[in-house]
């Protein structure tokens, strides 16, 4: 992400980003459809108001990460095409989605205090948020077969 002059710019540049990150996320082998969880985005992106004020960057991304989540949780079966298996929703977002802010807050104390340049810094944020807000999220299950069983999303 390129730093940017005002805050509907940086998340508009953010939700752009969570969208190529999301769109390798795939079900069974079967990648996202792109444009399929453009709601998600649309919640994203209306959720992160806030983000440029102080201390404010970690609150927003959780709040648009957890309402991207939220947005498309009914979603499975249109996001990862599988047929003739049908997803069972809703989505369980990952474990860790609650946890965002505390983790991007340490990042971005470490990426200060360290001094690190922008690509450092900014692979340091995108590993914080797999591991908190992409990583662990769950399909319940699918039809056939019987009983469904969790789907990891990778």
């Amino acid at each position: 992400m390129t730093p940017v002059e005002t805050e509907a710019e940086a998340i508009a540049n953010f939700v752009s980003a969570w969208d190529a990150y999301f769109a390798g996320a795939s079900v069974n082998g079967v990648p996202a459809t792109p444009g399929s969880y453009a709601a998600g985005l649309a919640a994203m992106q209306g959720a992160m108001t806030g983000l440029s004020a102080p201390n404010g960057g970690s609150v927003a991304i959780q709040a648009g990460i957890t309402a991207f989540w939220s947005a498309i949780a009914g979603l499975a079966t249109g996001i990862w095409l599988t047929a003739p298996v049908v997803l069972v929703p809703p989505i369980v977002p990952p474990p860790g989605l609650g946890g965002i802010s505390a983790a991007l807050t340490s990042v971005f104390t470490s990426n200060t205090s360290g001094s690190v340049d922008l690509a450092t810094a900014a692979n340091n944020v995108a590993a914080a948020l797999h591991s908190s807000g992409g990583l662990g999220a769950l399909v319940p299950g699918s039809v056939p077969p019987a009983p469904p069983a969790p789907l990891p999303i990778l």
